[in-house]
């Protein structure tokens, strides 16, 4: 026997994409109570692709948010002992739906939760003997929060480059005494061209790098790649940035991103530094 996990959609879709990542295994079967509404916006599409949901979601039941008895008639229809364990999260949803839903999954024993918008634990909530907090084990990232918005991300790369010498280089940047750091606006014409370049083709890099000591990853001193270059003309901030929150806030590297680019029917926008905590996106 397999089991069933059962969500209540609402507008906040965190809670129940949680829910799933904690309760899922393999094989188990869906099954989404949905309205009209959440349908024109997708929520339950949002939820399926974040988790690649296909063939086993039952049909969803889609009603009303006030429409307490044909809600109950429409649950009444399944067959819902067939299945080993039934996980009903009422995190969303209109009172009158979850009351409905409560009395439903009560009759089969179900384990039913409510999870706070900050995610941080889980409420069981029935059947009685198990009433409490639940500490999740498998939280949701940054990646799978984006994606249950119907949004499709990409992120960037990180240099590799050391908070310590990133941290000497803003020092450095910040004294600015050298003139050598009008080199700069040169180096930037070379940020999108593929593989990077030469040194020698910009007069006085070799003795700016020198100058400022940075690690080259070609040994040789004659090549820089082109990872490097956008490091020296502006990246290594975003990267500063990127270690200070991580370090804050000890967030894992599935939370916290840079150079990110989101889409959402045909409009794109980017991130210089994007994380997810506590349930929210930053």
């Amino acid at each position: 026997m397999k089991n069933l996990i059962v969500c209540t959609l609402g507008n906040k879709v965190v809670p129940n994409i949680q829910f799933i990542k904690e309760k899922q295994t393999s094989g188990c079967d869906y099954l989404f109570i949905t309205t009209p509404d959440l349908e024109k916006d997708n929520i339950r599409a949002y939820i399926k692709n974040t988790f690649r949901i296909g063939k086993n979601e039952l049909p969803p039941t889609i009603v009303d948010k006030y429409a307490a008895k044909e809600l109950e008639d429409e649950l009444q229809k399944r067959d819902f002992e067939k299945y080993d364990k039934i996980f009903v999260n009422i995190s969303e949803g209109s009172i009158v739906m979850i009351n409905s839903i409560v009395e439903v999954f009560k009759d089969y024993t179900a384990d039913i939760f409510f999870l706070p918008d900050t995610i941080e634990y889980m409420v069981q909530v029935f059947p009685k003997r198990k009433r409490g907090k639940i500490e999740i084990e498998r939280k949701i990232g940054l990646k799978e929060y984006v994606t249950s918005h119907g949004l499709e991300m990409w992120d960037g790369k990180l240099s590799g480059i050391s908070m310590e010498y990133i941290q000497k280089y803003l020092a450095l940047y910040l004294e600015h005494e050298s003139p050598r750091w009008k080199i700069l606006p040169k180096l930037r014409s070379y940020r999108s061209q593929k593989g990077g370049c030469q040194i020698s083709l910009i007069p006085n890099l070799d003795i700016f790098l020198q100058e400022i000591d940075f690690p080259l990853e070609d040994k040789t001193g004659r090549y820089i790649t082109k990872e490097e270059i956008k490091f020296l003309t502006g990246d290594w901030f975003e990267e500063f940035v990127y270690h200070r929150i991580k370090d804050e806030f000890k967030l894992s590297e599935n939370n916290i991103k840079t150079g990110v680019t989101l889409t959402k029917d045909s409009v794109r926008n980017e991130f210089d530094v994007m994380f997810f905590y506590n349930g929210m996106l930053y």
